[in-house]
């Protein structure tokens, strides 16, 4: 089975990674299943071990490369399913409301955690000129 490993510095939260320094590889998986941390060995000297990502074609899934155990003259390599990038499409897909987030707040939508205050503000400010019997009086509220 064919498996492309990548480096990436992006952060592990983001949806896309930015991937560099592609290897392809044919390797025999050992104890493999789609969804869960797939094994594999590979001898040294194929140039993976400063990769840290991969991804299976076959699958169309990507892994974080989370443990590399050398010795013996093989690399035993265990992938850990990236769901994010995985299921990108899926996931930009999807629609929703967002109730919370670090800087903005729905007022519309009932939150414990955010404190609304309820207060009467009364501000006058003069008109620069005076009013006459044709003047127009805007009122704001809000």
């Amino acid at each position: 089975m064919n498996v492309v490993f990548y480096k990436t510095a992006s952060d592990k939260r983001r949806v896309s990674k930015v991937l560099t320094d592609a290897v392809t590889l044919d390797v025999n998986l050992k104890d493999a299943t789609q969804y869960r941390p797939v094994v594999m060995e590979i001898s040294k000297g194929q140039n993976i071990e400063d990769k840290n990502y991969a991804f299976i074609p076959s699958w169309a899934a990507y892994y974080y490369v989370s443990v590399k155990d050398f010795g013996n003259g093989y690399v035993k390599v265990t992938l850990e399913l990236d769901r994010r990038m995985t299921f990108a499409n899926q996931i930009r897909a999807l629609s929703g409301t967002v109730t919370r987030n670090e800087n903005v707040y729905n007022g519309y939508i009932i939150d414990e955690k955010y404190i609304g205050l309820a207060y009467e503000e009364v501000v006058s400010k003069p008109f620069p000129n005076a009013m006459d019997n044709d003047s127009i009086v805007l009122i704001t509220v809000g």
